[in-house]
């Protein structure tokens, strides 16, 4: 229900948003929140639209952190505050808390508020499409509009694996989104906060590791990679650009010593749904991220209850879960 309500808000002020600086995710993810939350708790229809109203309210964030990236931690903040706000407002509903009717569709409702008004056909596709089959979901770290150049990067290596310090030449061509504006296509990150939204960080980070997590990011201005990112050339690729938004593809060529070239391609970054991530690959990316957090048994656990959660009398004991040392 989360994912549908914020497939028909989202969309529609995503433009303003963009061009006023706002976040998605404290915007349009606080009121996803609230409806998730409420229908976790059971709320009646009633109370569900209080929900929605009350966390039309508590909405926040902007985008900030991009121009600031490094210098501030609200990137991932952020996110959070959306899931809190969301949850408060449907315990505020439940207690008997009721928010403005017109919310979403007022004078001065979200859609006015935050976008550039309302048209009653933002919300015809609820119930009928449902957003959790479209959505795609992040294997890497980072800005999204690296991942597909990371993704290319890496079956670039599928096919031969060149020596680092044998390359002398690197070609990214990508979509415009993810070339603009200056700070990700930057050869001087001075943090891992600006690596993360560098392509050229991003390719030469992949060629030498092989992944693109948090840890690799920190290698950023290792000797080896930081010569890589200097042999990189990121251009338009008219048709990647073309099939830009259906397509967020990329392409990576690798020029070495020798003269051998080394080309890997993908139309969609991993994790989109016409290029989906296994459930091994979900498993290892969760195993991965919270290795370090919990113990194995947990982790176990976690994970086979989230294989049946429509079967889990409750939910609560999967909640216990991720707290470190408890079983149930």
């Amino acid at each position: 229900a989360g994912y549908d309500v914020f497939a028909v808000i989202e969309p529609a002020v995503r433009v303003a948003q963009r061009e006023r600086g706002l976040d998605h995710k404290g915007q349009a993810g606080t009121l996803a929140s609230a409806i998730t939350a409420g229908v976790a708790m059971g709320l009646d229809a009633e109370r569900l639209a209080h929900a929605l109203a009350l966390a039309m309210d508590m909405a926040c964030g902007t985008e900030q952190y991009v121009w600031d990236a490094g210098l501030c931690d609200t990137k991932d903040l952020l996110a959070g505050y959306g899931a809190r706000n969301g949850i408060y407002a449907a315990q505020l509903a439940a207690f008997g808390f009721q928010g403005p009717p017109g919310a979403l569709d007022g004078p001065y409702g979200y859609y006015h508020a935050f976008g550039d008004g309302y048209d009653p056909a933002y919300l015809e596709p609820l119930g009928k499409r449902f957003a959790l089959a479209e959505t795609g979901f992040k294997p890497h770290a980072g800005c999204r509009h690296v991942h597909a150049c990371v993704d290319a990067a890496l079956e670039l290596l599928k096919g031969g694996r060149p020596a680092p310090e044998d390359i002398v030449a690197i070609e990214v061509g990508t979509y415009r989104s993810a070339m603009t504006p200056d700070f990700r296509v930057n050869y001087h990150p001075e943090n891992e906060g600006q690596a993360g939204f560098s392509l050229p960080v991003a390719v030469s980070v992949a060629l030498t590791r092989g992944s693109w997590y948090r840890e690799d990011i920190e290698a950023y201005d290792e000797p080896e990679i930081r010569r890589l990112r200097h042999l990189v050339k990121v251009y338009l690729d008219e048709e990647i650009e073309a099939a830009y938004p259906e397509k967020n593809g990329c392409v990576v060529r690798v020029r070495t010593k020798d003269g051998r070239e080394y080309v890997g391609r993908v139309d969609y970054a991993k994790g989109e749904p016409e290029n989906m991530l296994t459930d091994a690959e979900f498993e290892a990316k969760f195993r991965r991220l919270v290795g370090d957090l919990l113990p194995p048994a947990q982790v176990d656990r976690i994970l086979e209850l989230t294989s049946r959660l429509e079967e889990v009398p409750d939910v609560g004991e999967l909640v216990r879960l991720t707290v470190r040392g408890k079983k149930r």
